[in-house]
């Protein structure tokens, strides 16, 4: 059987990452047509096993705090790997579950315990992430970076400092300006709503007018980094005081030097958006996730996913070694994590049509492209 497990970064109710998915959990899809095309496509059971007999796609979901150092227990857990050293399990608690009850993102205890999901001894055979991208439909993503998380993440804290200091282009791409802009507006109407609420608790009359950009959020680009002024490993980084670091490299460090600084999916991203398309649903190619917590959480996926092979590689060579050379042929190779960004809720896509196409994207990623 195969599995899906499709992510949403979590945040406010309103995410439509998640609210496009939630109600996928535990819902099965057929391997011999497409989905909606058949009586039973994206049908759902509350039992372990579904009613119909034969091989078919498991969906589960579950979501994902957007913080840099829960990815990093989480992300590797997911794929049978030990967590980072930088790692450590967080609960956003704008996703709380209710007491004594298990929610989408679990109990606040490592992956997978306190999780509903069914982790399979084997792994899963396809994982794919999700977040709230921009207008335009959905944006299927290439690749995923290693460098270059210079931005807070919800918890007000950066990703580690990366092991390779080595210098990287300083001009911002399109997708890093739009992310570093919208969390800037972000910042500053925060800040203007905490101003108000202390004025009205001090009994003051709330002012019109706009109050002074704050002093801690930069909106420069990156000019240069030099590890010279980068705090080390052995350093406890106090809280931090600004959303963009401009001192060193952020991103992945120690038990990643061996991945590339661009890590690539398998999947045929240019036959997925054709199938999309030719299905109804906007769709564009992307080779910039952003290099925040999306593209964070992309290369950590498609760096664990390799270290998993490796490992499993090794444990079933005197198996391979017995198959007949025709039988390995045959055998398609594992399918790497994708990333899919969806558009901000009621722009371009409702979120019947984004279910719909993320239960595409499943599909074809998993059956369509070997069936052509």
């Amino acid at each position: 059987m195969d599995h899906a497990q499709p992510f949403g970064s979590i945040g406010k109710d309103a995410n439509p990452s998640w609210l496009a998915i939630k109600e996928l959990n535990n819902t099965y899809l057929s391997l011999s047509e497409p989905p909606g095309t058949g009586d039973e496509a994206g049908s759902s059971s509350s039992s372990s096993a579904p009613i119909e007999s034969g091989p078919r796609i498991h969906i589960q979901v579950l979501q994902s705090a957007t913080v840099y150092a829960h990815v990093l227990s989480l992300v590797p857990r997911i794929h049978g790997n030990p967590p980072s050293a930088h790692s450590e399990p967080y609960m956003d608690p704008s996703g709380a579950p209710a007491p004594d009850d298990e929610g989408p993102q679990g109990i606040g205890e490592p992956y997978p315990i306190g999780y509903t999901l069914r982790h399979p001894e084997r792994g899963y055979d396809f994982v794919l992430h999700l977040g709230v991208g921009y207008p335009g439909g959905l944006a299927v993503e290439k690749a995923a970076h290693k460098r270059r998380y210079q931005i807070t993440d919800a918890k007000g804290e950066f990703a580690p400092r990366a092991t390779d200091q080595s210098d990287v282009a300083s001009e911002l791409s399109k997708a890093e300006e739009r992310e570093r802009e919208r969390l800037q507006r972000a910042a500053e109407r925060a800040l203007k709503e905490q101003q108000a609420r202390a004025a009205e608790s001090n009994g003051q009359e709330k002012s019109s007018s706009s109050p002074p950009p704050p002093t801690n959020l930069e909106e420069e680009a990156i000019a240069s980094f030099g590890p010279r002024l980068c705090r080390t490993a052995a350093q406890p980084p106090p809280p931090p005081k600004r959303l963009f670091d401009h001192a060193c490299l952020r991103g992945f460090a120690e038990g990643y030097e061996q991945f590339k600084d661009v890590e690539e999916t398998n999947v045929d991203t240019d036959g997925l958006a054709k199938f999309l398309s030719a299905r109804g649903t906007p769709v564009r190619e992307s080779d910039d996730a952003g290099r925040f917590l999306c593209d964070f959480i992309y290369y950590a996926s498609l760096t664990e996913f390799q270290r998993a092979a490796h490992r499993l590689e090794g444990v079933a060579g005197a198996r391979r070694d017995a198959d007949d050379e025709a039988d390995q042929q045959q055998k398609a190779s594992p399918i790497t994590p994708l990333f899919v960004h969806v558009p901000p809720e009621g722009q371009d896509l409702t979120l019947e049509q984004v279910r719909k196409g993320i239960l595409d994207v499943v599909w074809w990623s998993i059956v369509g492209e070997r069936a052509r």
